[in-house]
């Protein structure tokens, strides 16, 4: 490893599988297609790879192809950010050459403003998955301090009771 601490590789390698999924909060949650919430844990591994060679991990085209589809259902996406979802969805439908994007809708190349608002939307979800990733360690380690330990639970079977009155 260069430049990175065991620990953040780790870290990074653990919340591929165990980040949440950023999405547009609409309640579409529940109709992210299957191939692209699979598509998430590979694309993450790979992503993974830009820290052993010094680079800082962003978003994977499956993440913001997931955040941009639940967004769009809320609200009319601009042209720019239909151009980067049709850019994304013509990336990931056509990755495994199983299927071909509609001419009308393939989007191959985009502007380098396109490409900057796509930069900046990946660097977002993955700030917001390392927040997610923060928060559920805060969870859980209060979660652990609330139940007592196992040797804890059998010293407080074992006290006798104290007498109030």
């Amino acid at each position: 490893m260069t430049g990175i601490s065991d620990a953040n590789w780790i870290d990074d390698l653990v919340g591929t599988f165990s980040d949440p999924i950023i999405v547009y909060p609409n309640g579409w949650e529940d109709t992210i297609p299957q191939k692209l919430k699979e598509a998430v844990t590979i694309e993450r591994l790979i992503e993974n790879t830009k820290l052993s060679r010094g680079e800082s991990p962003t978003a994977t085209d499956a993440e913001c192809c997931i955040y941009l589809y639940t967004a769009c259902m809320a609200q009319p996406l601009s042209h720019e950010w239909a151009q980067i979802y049709f850019y994304l969805g013509t990336r990931e439908m056509e990755r495994d050459g199983s299927f071909t994007m509609p001419a009308d809708i393939r989007v191959t190349s985009l502007s380098r403003d396109e490409e900057r608002y796509l930069a900046d939307l990946r660097q977002w979800i993955y700030d917001r998955r390392l927040k997610g990733r923060e928060e559920r360690r805060h969870r859980e380690k209060a979660e652990q301090r609330r139940q007592p330990s196992q040797n804890e639970q059998i010293e407080v079977a074992a006290a006798p009771q104290m007498r109030l009155f």
